[in-house]
């Protein structure tokens, strides 16, 4: 069959969507900007490392070590592009580039899948860029693929499921926890218990890493608010205090900070390509719309948490959904059962995804806080009072607008990490609804590229 199918990402969406293509006697070309598959959470270590399943993922080896086996078992049926940056993307053409060679390539689709995951949801404070602070994605990063923690006297702050999950891998790992630091109130998780229970596999794991920490002795604070890092050339120390308390009123001595407030799905190359977008409440998030995993450009789906921040499971079943989706649009059998089962789990873990937003709430009153002494967009070095003046003094209403007057949004990241502050602090200054001052628009490159591919790229071109 001459129809190239395309998944982009081999986490655990990505990988389901290529073994439901592959039985359907489907080749897929499956790119990942990593050099091995597993995602974030299924993430492998370097080939001369020799942690076992256990010590790499915990609860979820004997899943890890299935998934990684049944994506092994299809490799002579897929085309498999590690180390492939995404940088561009436009009509049905991806542009690629080759890490490993270097190179420059070009890539057909007749059906995308788009299976990039998810990132940090930053929202700073003040001296947050001081070396030694990190997001809680970066210090999984480093131990799960170098087996190394970010300190010797470590704080982890914010929210969301990944704040004790890292509390807990770190702890195991021999790591010095000084504090957790936690947003969310101990009832707001408490309240959320209802739709929370949609996934009781989920909120076990989530008991157990709390009872252990608790053992272990880990001071666990709720309702913790960052106010600022200490340091010079590196973090010191980090003031806090509670709702309800004065400013600074706590310090904690450190020498190393990770904090996020949960994840927000990635959706550049969805952009770049057209896609329909609306603005979730839930997620606090625009997001591409959907109808059964497809988006509103033909031939293109998402999957896994660039659809919607739901979780593993469900990133598996959205990963199938998607790829049956393909099956039915070529004619191809799909079990209607099958399907109806996968939208019910689904279903579950959607009502599960709103529980999470509600045990772990948005940080709403950030915006009105924050200190205009606040970097907000690290690469142009833009700070929250430059915001605030461009608003007021230039009257900037909508987030292009704002980009385009202070260059917020506009660096290496192209908005990737401080596109959520900047919302949310441009909605608060102009007094406007969240979703009535717009989104910042992709643009390539979506990612820094090496010079030999504008150097390969011109020569084409002339």
């Amino acid at each position: 069959m001459n129809h190239n199918v395309v998944i982009l990402g081999s986490g655990p969406a990505g990988m389901s969507a290529a073994k439901a293509l592959v039985a359907q006697g489907i080749h897929p070309t499956v790119i990942d900007e990593n050099g091995k598959s597993g995602g974030q959470i299924y993430r492998q270590q370097p080939d001369n490392f020799t942690r076992t399943k256990k010590q790499l993922y915990g609860f979820d080896a004997k899943e890890a070590e299935q998934t990684l086996d049944e994506w092994q078992a299809i490799q002579p049926h897929v085309t498999y592009l590690p180390h492939h940056l995404v940088w561009n993307a436009a009509g049905n053409t991806l542009y690629l580039f080759d890490q490993q060679r270097p190179k420059y390539k070009e890539l057909h689709w007749d059906s995308l899948i788009i299976a990039n995951g998810a990132t940090d949801r930053i929202l700073p404070f003040s001296g947050w860029t001081l070396p030694g602070i990190y997001t809680l994605g970066a210090a999984q990063i480093a131990l799960k693929n170098q087996g190394c923690v970010i300190g010797s006297e470590i704080v982890l702050a914010g929210n969301g499921p990944l704040l004790y999950l890292l509390a807990w891998q770190y702890l195991k790992a021999g790591a010095n926890l000084k504090a957790i630091l936690d947003y969310s109130g101990f009832m707001d998780q408490c309240k959320a218990t209802t739709k929370l229970l949609h996934a009781p596999k989920v909120v076990y794991k989530g008991v157990y890493f709390l009872t252990e920490l608790k053992r272990a002795g880990v001071k666990i604070v709720y309702n913790a608010r960052l106010d600022s890092a200490n340091g010079d050339k590196k973090v010191t120390g980090i003031h806090w205090h509670k709702e309800g308390e004065s400013k600074a009123s706590h310090y904690i001595e450190c020498d190393s900070i990770a904090f996020g407030y949960g994840l927000r799905s990635e959706t550049q190359i969805p952009d770049l390509l057209g896609c329909e977008f609306y603005y979730h409440e839930q997620y606090r998030d625009w997001l591409p719309k959907l109808d059964n995993q497809q988006t509103t450009v033909p031939g293109l789906y998402l999957a896994g948490d660039g659809s919607g921040i739901a979780g593993v499971y469900a990133a598996k079943l959205s990963g199938e959904k998607a790829a049956n989706q393909i099956l039915s649009s070529l004619n191809l059998p799909v079990s209607e059962h099958a399907s109806s089962a996968i939208d019910k789990r689904l279903g579950h873990y959607t009502t599960f995804s709103y529980g999470l937003t509600k045990a772990f709430p948005f940080p709403t009153t950030w915006a009105a806080n924050v200190s205009d002494d606040t970097v907000i967009c690290r690469c142009e070095n833009v700070t929250a009072g430059d915001i605030r003046a461009t608003v007021h003094n230039k009257g900037a209403e909508e987030m292009n607008q704002l980009k385009a007057h202070c260059r917020s949004g506009m660096g290496r990241c192209q908005g990737r990490v401080c596109s959520t502050a900047i919302h949310e602090l441009l909605a608060y200054e102009t007094n406007k609804p969240i979703d009535a001052v717009g989104r910042i628009r992709s643009q390539s490159p979506l990612k820094p590229i090496p010079i030999i591919v504008e150097e390969e790229l011109a020569d084409e071109h002339h």
